[in-house]
């Protein structure tokens, strides 16, 4: 008699198992965390399956009715937000980059979100759960609402030469058995 492989028994064994397993070692010896640079997307957010958008045209059947803006933070995934703060916080007061229930010096953090509501969200939820009582500010630029350049994954260079040079690199780059000469 042949048995079928379960992954879920796998993956709840494993889920069991990983308290049990010994920690990643700390720094070699003779070296010392000295900054961390995060990038995180935002916290959970409703779908962006408003009327006429693609998802909402894209079948007969209704989307759910969320109780939250179309995009915007959801109330859980502003407090996930906050835990996640909390989580960074004990590690970085672990690895002594932070002093225990003290706030940061300004020259310490640099917290910069894209101005769309549950970017800016997730970084006010992250920064109440990371520096509860303080005063950490959060840079965005100023047209709320409105993505930022910096996060706009757009190129904006148009020119023949930036194309032809665009080309060449995913050319060099692509190997025997990837994608035929592009033009």
């Amino acid at each position: 008699m042949i048995k079928k492989f379960n992954y879920r028994t796998l993956l709840c064994g494993l889920l069991i198992a990983l308290p049990c397993l010994p920690a990643v070692s700390a720094a070699p010896e003779g070296y010392q965390l000295e900054q961390v640079v995060l990038f995180s997307r935002h916290g959970l957010r409703a779908p962006l399956a408003n009327s006429g958008s693609v998802l909402a045209i894209s079948t007969p059947k209704s989307w759910p009715e969320w109780e939250t803006k179309g995009g915007h933070l959801t109330t859980k995934g502003g407090i996930l937000e906050s835990y996640f703060g909390e989580y960074v916080i004990s590690w970085l007061t672990q690895e002594k980059l932070f002093i225990k229930d003290t706030c940061p010096l300004a020259k310490d953090t640099f917290i910069y979100a894209n101005s769309l509501q549950r970017t800016l969200a997730s970084a006010q939820y992250f920064t109440l759960g990371a520096f509860p009582g303080c005063e950490v500010k959060i840079f965005h630029q100023t047209d709320l609402g409105v993505m930022d350049p910096n996060f706009n994954p757009i190129i904006h260079d148009g020119s023949d030469e930036f194309k032809q040079s665009a080309l060449a690199a995913m050319n060099t780059e692509a190997s025997a058995n990837g994608p035929v000469q592009m033009d």
